[in-house]
Order: structure tokens, then C-alpha cells, then sequence
């Protein structure tokens, strides 16, 4: 592993596809969790964070969670005058966002386009130049780090580990998350655990929980403005814990939630919570945590309902939450039918309601993780279709119809649209010719995204 420090990214997610070849959703025979005190080390203890709620054990994907903005506790209250929803999208009028936060799919973190790294067979591929080199951190001692966390990678004899699911490149460390199951009874249900090398692949070893948590909880990585890599772990029976690390993994301690710098509501993704079925059969509910007074105390979003449409946020799909002013904020994603959806808080995050949005051109819907923000306020959406080439379809604020961006598309048949970002100025996102070939990074010039 190379000695340049690596300025903080979160990476590729693929974890929709990872879950759609679990098949079922509920396990044939009991699957108990194995027990926390078997993996929490004596130098982690429970999450400083007073939160309300915890989402369940039996929830969606745990995937890398890029946090834009996650660094000040200064936030005030909310206060008691919640501006009134709006009816469309063209009410919301112009604005430009305070910051910008997604569940997954960071490729690079803001301003650092040059350091990726990319789940693959048998290793993550790493690059520190923006993708015109790649090297390979081996995977294969992973199965071995698992043992002790009584979870384990399903591995057919004689076939190498397969690609994890989010992969996350911070200071000399790579860490990974992959879809696993007990030890004792094997998928279904699908968990998830990270781990993490700091020798290049030589050495792998899983992210400790937080005292009176499991490691199969986990539910996201998170990297502060300051460098520290956070791990946020769900538990049906407490509220959600955190563990950081400030030196690459050597020591890990208790830590908490902190609200988004820059202002607006404090809002954060809680845990995408582990233990579920396949996303291709069902969606599961990610919580969004509140706070109110500065992020001492925190209060879970999620209905928890059998019928998703009733849900807060699919932790299957790609969301954002999108901060505007001090009470108003928005949630961007896809809604259970795929359709581009945006919901808006008027009161901190206490309570959502839909905006109305222009229809994308018939029989055309936004791809998987293909619905974005971009930092002057307009939507993205990348239209899946037959064509190899997807097209690119643009909302600017206070717009009342969609356009398709001239000249940008993206390759359909190995390119995770998840993987487009804002960085550095730029639109990049990851392109790759075969399932097995190196990722290509792709960009163009934010000024050029217009149409």
C-alpha cells in the first residue's frame, strides 16, 4: 500500500445487485445473530448519541454511506416557524443547496476526483490519479477476518471471494463491506460487515461494533471533514451506536452523529440496517435521524409499515437528503413505482410531503440510483431504456420540464448510474467495458451540464 496520505472517498455501491441473487427473503430456518460481546473489543463502547428510535434489524441494504457534510454540532433548534410546503417543483422557485447527502454511491469525495476505489473479483481496485492507473488490493485473507464476527461469506470450494459491495479508500486504509451470512445457518437472511486492511491487502480485519452491538448490525461508513472514518451499527433493542477511527483502524472508540455543516436542518442517514431479503423482491426502509437541539439527542424517521410507499426512504435505492435553509430540506430519490420523487420538510424533518414533479418523457423512467442533485440546485436523471447509451435528463430549480443534457450519456450494460457525482468541478462517474475489466473514469465539466 503506498504511503500517500488519500484525501477521504467513498466508493462504487452495488449492492442491489449483491441482494438480488439472494432469491428469498426470509430465512427457511431460525438465523440468530451470533453475540455481541463475541466482536466488541474492549476499545469500543456504546455511542455517546441519546437517539429516540432504532431502525430494525430486518431493514435494507448496508452500504457505504457517502456523508457530504458532516462535521459541526452548532446547528441551532429548529425554529418554531416551518415554512409551508410546496406544490411542485416550480414553487420551490430558485435555490442553491446548503449541502448535499447521500445514503451511498460515492465514487470520490468533493474536490478529490484523483483517489478511487472499486469493488472487483478478488480484490478492490485502487487508484490514486483518477483513474489512469490501478492496482489491486487482494481480498483473499478476508473469509479468515470474518471468523470471529460468526458471519461468513457464502465461498463454493475453489471459487476465489467475490466483490464486495461498497469499497472506501481513507488515509493509507481501504475498507469493504460485503453481503454475508451466519456462519451457523448461511443466507438467507443477507448481512452485512466491513472490514478493513492496512497493509495492502495483507492483512484484513472486521470493524469492531460498539459495545452491546453485533457486528452483522452494521448499517454504513461514514468519513468526517476532519478525516475520521465513522461506522454507524443498528440494534432492534437499542438506539443506533457509532465507532470511529482517527489512525487507519489501529484503535477504535465510541463516537456520535454531528449535524451537517453549512446550516439548515439537522438531519443524517441512520444506519442501513442489515438482515434483510433481496432488494429485487422488496423494498426496506432507511431511517433518517433528527435532531433538534445541536445533535445532543437524536430521533429516528421511519414508519417501519409493511407497505414502503409509507416509508421515509428506500435503503435499496440511492437517496439524497438535501439541506435549503434552517427549516427546509428535501429528500431526492426514486419512489416505489421508479419514478423521480422529491419530498420536503418545512419543519426541520418532523414531518415530509411530496412535490409535485414534471413527468420524464413516456414509457422512459429513471435507472436504479440514477436520480442526483447537482450543487446549483438541479436534478439529474439518468433514463434507462434499451439503448447502451442512457441518457442524461435535467430539472433546473423552478423548471417545469425535464430536458436531456447534449452530448452526455453514460454506458447501460456494466456502469452503475449510482456512481455519477459532483467532484472537483466536475460530473465524473465510472464506466466499465466487461464485468471484470478495469473501471475508466469518466467526467465533463459541471458549467457544461445544461441544457
Amino acid at each position: 500500500m503506498t504511503s500517500r496520505r488519500l484525501r477521504p472517498l467513498t466508493a462504487l455501491i452495488v449492492a442491489g445487485t449483491v441482494l438480488a441473487a439472494c432469491g428469498q427473503h426470509a430465512p427457511t430456518q431460525p438465523a440468530p445473530s451470533p453475540a455481541a460481546s463475541a466482536t466488541a473489543p474492549s476499545t469500543t463502547g456504546s455511542a455517546t448519541s441519546t437517539a429516540t428510535g432504532s431502525s430494525s434489524a430486518a431493514s435494507p441494504t448496508a452500504t457505504a454511506t457517502g456523508v457530504s457534510s458532516t462535521a459541526s454540532a452548532t446547528a441551532t433548534a429548529t425554529p418554531s416557524h416551518p415554512e409551508p410546503p410546496p406544490a411542485s417543483w416550480a414553487d420551490l422557485g430558485t435555490f442553491t443547496p446548503l449541502w448535499i447527502q447521500p445514503n451511498k454511491g460515492r465514487v470520490a469525495a468533493p474536490g478529490d476526483p484523483s483517489a478511487l476505489a472499486v469493488c472487483a473479483p478478488g480484490g478492490v481496485r485502487l487508484s490514486l490519479d483518477g483513474g489512469a492507473r490501478w492496482s489491486m488490493v487482494a481480498t483473499a485473507g478476508v473469509p479468515a477476518a470474518l471468523k470471529p464476527t460468526g458471519y461468513a461469506i457464502p465461498l463454493p470450494a475453489g471459487q476465489s471471494v467475490p466483490p464486495c459491495v461498497s469499497a472506501l479508500a481513507a488515509g493509507d486504509s481501504v475498507y469493504a463491506v460485503y453481503a454475508v451470512g451466519t456462519a451457523k445457518y448461511g443466507m438467507p437472511p443477507v448481512y452485512y460487515v466491513a472490514v478493513y486492511t492496512a497493509d495492502g491487502g495483507k492483512t484484513w480485519r472486521a470493524v469492531p461494533p460498539p459495545t452491546g452491538f453485533d457486528a452483522g448490525g452494521f448499517g454504513g461508513l461514514s468519513v468526517t471533514p476532519s478525516g475520521a472514518v465513522q461506522a454507524v451499527f443498528s440494534n432492534p433493542h437499542s438506539p443506533f451506536g457509532l465507532v470511529a477511527t482517527t489512525d487507519g483502524g489501529a484503535t477504535w472508540t465510541s463516537a456520535s452523529l454531528q449535524c451537517p455543516a453549512g446550516g439548515g436542518p439537522c438531519l443524517r442517514w441512520g444506519p442501513a440496517p442489515s438482515g434483510t431479503g433481496s432488494c429485487a423482491m422488496h423494498d426496506y426502509p432507511q431511517p433518517i435521524e433528527v435532531s433538534s437541539d445541536g445533535g445532543a439527542t437524536w430521533r429516528s424517521l421511519n414508519t417501519g409499515s409493511t407497505r414502503p410507499e409509507q416509508d421515509i426512504a428506500n435503503g435499496c435505492d440511492l437517496n439524497e437528503l438535501v439541506g435549503l435553509s434552517a427549516t427546509r430540506a428535501l429528500l431526492v430519490g426514486r419512489d416505489i413505482n421508479s419514478n423521480a420523487s422529491v419530498r420536503v420538510t418545512g419543519d426541520g424533518g418532523r414531518t415530509w410531503t411530496s412535490v409535485a414533479l414534471p413527468a420524464l418523457p413516456p414509457g422512459t423512467h429513471p435507472a436504479p440510483g440514477g436520480v442526483r442533485m447537482l450543487p446549483d440546485g438541479a436534478l439529474i436523471a439518468v433514463v434507462s431504456g434499451q439503448a447502451s447509451q442512457l441518457p442524461v435528463d435535467l430539472l433546473a430549480p423552478g423548471a417545469t420540464r425535464w430536458c436531456t443534457v447534449p452530448g452526455l450519456s453514460i454506458s447501460g450494460t456494466y456502469t452503475d448510474p449510482a456512481t455519477l457525482q459532483p467532484a472537483g468541478g466536475r460530473l465524473i462517474w465510472l464506466e466499465q467495458a466487461s464485468a471484470s475489466g478495469a473501471p475508466v473514469l469518466k467526467s465533463v465539466a459541471l458549467s457544461a451540464v445544461h441544457c
